[in-house]
């Protein structure tokens, strides 16, 4: 009797998308080269690793803060949130891993600074959230940590006058200063397969029309220097899953929210081909 040999190929699918308690939201996408991308985008809870992961490459990024609202001046910009990147963050396939979205700093009505963005987590890594813009400077970026807050390494600082550095929040210019007032541009990452930038500072209230938001989200401020002119001008909120810092007003108006955080994990695609032989 002559031997026979099948193949037969077994593609295993493993459900990726249900490993998520409390109120997490998240989403589950594969990434041009097979890495499986998973987006925490708001809430808290736990994840649970999957079978046959070991290592994953996680960002971080706490929700941005919010701007301030001007009075008869202008105001600064809420900092962005502050984030933390790691290319290999070990963990145990069928542990679980606590997990947190930060929001953004909720937007001013009247004049006051502005409000602080929270905290985003996963596992011992720490975003912390943004600082909220001030009368006298724009916000702080949230520091990181990667020791459960053991450690924490500060964000970028925010300016006292006019543009801003890294993810802080812009400072404001006065009545004629028209020196740029810009938010800082946030950090690139491709953890997701395409560069993006993620937690740019606030814009400052602005007589001129130079106050952008940093790129990574942050939100343009208020300003007297656009045709028709923003007098009495709302900020612009920060971009939710960037952590961006909210605009700032002024004239007593609302101001810019931030942008919430986000947590991005990456790992390779557990999903097996294996090959039997019958004789």
């Amino acid at each position: 009797m002559k031997n026979l040999f099948t193949v037969v190929v077994l593609v295993l699918m493993l459900v990726m998308g249900q490993t998520a308690s409390g109120d997490l939201v998240s989403n589950t996408t594969s990434r041009a080269d097979g890495r499986i991308i998973v987006r925490f985008t708001g809430g808290t809870g736990t994840w649970t690793v999957p079978a046959g992961v070991t290592n994953v490459e996680v960002l971080v990024v706490g929700g941005g803060g919010g701007g301030a609202a001007g009075g008869t001046w202008n105001a600064d910009g809420g900092g962005a949130g502050g984030l933390v990147y790691t290319n290999s963050y070990n963990v145990t396939a069928g542990g679980s891993i606590s997990v947190t979205v930060g929001t953004g700093g909720v937007a001013r009505s009247s004049y006051g600074d502005g409000n602080s963005g929270n905290n985003s987590v996963f596992g011992q890594l720490i975003a912390y959230g943004g600082e909220g813009g001030l009368q006298t400077r724009g916000g702080n970026q949230g520091g990181y940590s990667i020791d459960a807050g053991t450690n924490i390494t500060s964000g970028k600082l925010g300016a006292t006058h006019a543009g801003s550095n890294g993810g802080g929040g812009a400072g404001a210019n006065g009545f004629g200063n028209f020196g740029a007032s810009y938010g800082g541009d946030g950090v690139q990452n491709n953890i997701t397969g395409t560069m993006s930038y993620y937690a740019g500072g606030g814009g400052g209230g602005y007589s001129g029309d130079n106050n952008s938001g940093g790129l990574g989200g942050g939100g343009k401020g208020a300003s007297e220097g656009l045709s028709p002119p923003e007098l009495n001008g709302p900020g612009h909120g920060g971009t939710n899953g960037l952590g961006g810092g909210g605009g700032a007003s002024r004239d007593n108006v609302v101001s810019g929210a931030g942008g919430s955080g986000i947590v991005i994990l990456s790992y390779p695609d557990p999903n097996g081909v294996l090959v039997f032989f019958f004789r």
